[in-house]
């Protein structure tokens, strides 16, 4: 018997199907374990409000105070608080709020060796990053709330609120 030099093999219908059906059953059990996972993590994602007011939301949970735009500048014009920028190094090199002081969410631990020895308990401080979808400023203030600072105020709304405002901002180190 003599055979041409391609012949497609085809596949019977129903092992198809059960390849899809195995994919579709991985799928629901790796959403599954997924929503688990959220419910458990302690900074899980709200599915049940928008992004934009997660953070806010959590900020609120967490016993932290919120501010606006207008606050900040009071804030930032008094000087009365120290000013952590949470977002990355570079970022706040391009542009900060006027006396931020660097503090990336991603160096948490190495720059609290830093930072730590010089505020107490009663210090007054705000943190921000970029904006309202950013939650590192979110995790920088728990952070201090959890290290013993009584007074931790977040600015949600972050860089990108303050820059929208017209207020200064300052550049480099």
């Amino acid at each position: 018997m003599m055979f041409s030099g391609t012949q497609s093999v085809a596949k019977p219908a129903g092992r198809r199907w059960g390849i899809v059906s195995h994919m579709a059953m991985l799928l629901s059990v790796a959403f599954a374990l997924a929503a688990v996972a959220n419910l458990l993590s302690p900074v899980g994602i709200d599915w049940q409000e928008a992004w934009s007011r997660s953070v806010d939301s959590q900020a609120e949970k967490s016993g932290l105070v919120t501010v606006d735009a207008a606050q900040v500048r009071q804030i930032v014009d008094v000087n009365s608080y120290i000013v952590f920028d949470a977002r990355s190094a570079v970022d706040y090199e391009a542009g900060h709020l006027p006396g931020a002081l660097s503090w990336p969410a991603s160096d948490i631990e190495a720059k609290a060796d830093l930072y730590l020895p010089v505020l107490h308990a009663d210090q007054p401080v705000l943190v921000y990053c970029s904006g309202r979808a950013c939650d590192e400023s979110l995790h920088l203030a728990k952070f201090l709330k959890a290290q013993g600072l009584q007074q931790v105020s977040l600015f949600a709304g972050g860089y990108s609120e303050w820059k929208k405002g017209g207020y200064p901002i300052e550049t480099g180190q």
